[in-house]
């Protein structure tokens, strides 16, 4: 009996370390793929705003992504009621009505995630690829320094150095950008640039970045609720938003020229991949939730904890969760919008 009960408990801890396994590749290859879409999205952008001919509309590209991040959250609520039209309108309803104060509350990141699009498309329009990627890093900067000031999280002095590290790096890698060299070849035909006005868009988009993914996960802490949920929240708010942004902006030149003016299949991969972006973050934030309910409780830094680097251990914040729909990093939140 000892020896049988033994053997069973063997096999328990070799099938409990096997779907560990299994879920830290999920995992991982889950950041991989949202790593690939953050790259491939800003040189998609750089390209459909750099080219010769006809420019689209970039207010109505980020009315179109956030109408397709709603949709999709309601899909995905939709299957985590299995199906259930009836439990997903009630789940909606209580949401929506029963708590009116975070459904307002939610309006604040949703707003700023849709500021910041819009000032995405500003900045990569204005600034290399290259040259917008490594400055938009500065968000990791602006989200440590509001999670001390929002949530009382403490940074050890590595931290508070590889944050000031990376302040000097995309401070030279501007340096360098902003000075004429009279080797440089002659520009490329295409629409102006203005590389003054592409680093006021991305360090004000950094800017946004941090508070809201501070604030969202603030939010979550207090209130609680499926991910899923809450994007198809975001979502609903961010196209409202947006649309009321596109008609203050463009609404002129939507009205003259149309909604979809421009538009081909390179710019609708752009909206698709855009969308797909904060689907995949919930996706991860999700992932990284199963995780703990394996390994409870620790910290939400320990949703993804890179190999030991001084830029590694910027962030680790403080703070259980012990759910999937709990608190996501709000370095990963920066992401989303």
């Amino acid at each position: 009996m000892a020896a049988a009960a033994a053997g069973g408990g063997g096999d328990g801890d070799r099938d409990r370390a096997g779907t560990t396994k299994g879920s830290r590749r999920l995992r991982l290859a889950s950041l991989g793929v949202l790593v690939l879409q953050n790259a491939s999205l800003v040189l998609s952008i750089r390209y459909v705003r750099t080219r010769p001919g006809e420019r689209f509309l970039p207010s109505t590209a980020v009315v179109l992504a956030e109408a397709m991040k709603g949709t999709a959250g309601l899909v995905l609520l939709l299957l985590q009621h299995r199906g259930s039209v009836r439990q997903t309108a009630l789940a909606l309803q209580d949401a929506v009505l029963g708590h009116v104060g975070d459904t307002l509350r939610l309006a604040v990141p949703s707003l700023i995630y849709t500021f910041q699009n819009n000032l995405q498309y500003v900045a990569i329009s204005n600034l290399p690829a290259a040259t917008f990627q490594v400055t938009y890093q500065l968000k990791i900067l602006t989200t440590a320094v509001f999670s001390v000031l929002l949530l009382g999280t403490s940074l050890s002095r590595t931290q508070w150095v590889s944050l000031a590290l990376l302040f000097l790096g995309v401070a030279l890698v501007q340096t360098d950008q902003l000075q004429p060299s009279p080797t440089s070849p002659s520009p490329a035909p295409g629409p102006p640039q203005n590389q003054l006005v592409g680093l006021a868009a991305v360090v004000t988009s950094c800017l946004s970045s941090g508070f809201a993914g501070v604030y969202f996960e603030r939010l979550l802490k207090s209130t609680g609720g499926s991910i899923w949920l809450r994007n198809v929240q975001l979502g609903a708010v961010g196209t409202v938003v947006a649309l009321l942004a596109m008609l203050l902006a463009e609404g002129s030149s939507v009205a003259a020229l149309g909604f979809f003016y421009g538009y081909n299949a390179a710019v609708w991969a752009v909206v698709v991949n855009q969308a797909a972006g904060g689907l995949l973050v919930a996706v991860v934030v999700f992932l990284q939730g199963q995780k703990l309910l394996m390994d409870p409780p620790g910290p939400i830094g320990n949703i993804w904890t890179p190999p030991p680097s001084p830029i590694g251990t910027i962030w680790s914040p403080p703070g259980p969760i012990d759910a999937p729909q709990g608190p996501a990093d709000p370095a990963l939140m920066s992401i989303l919008g």
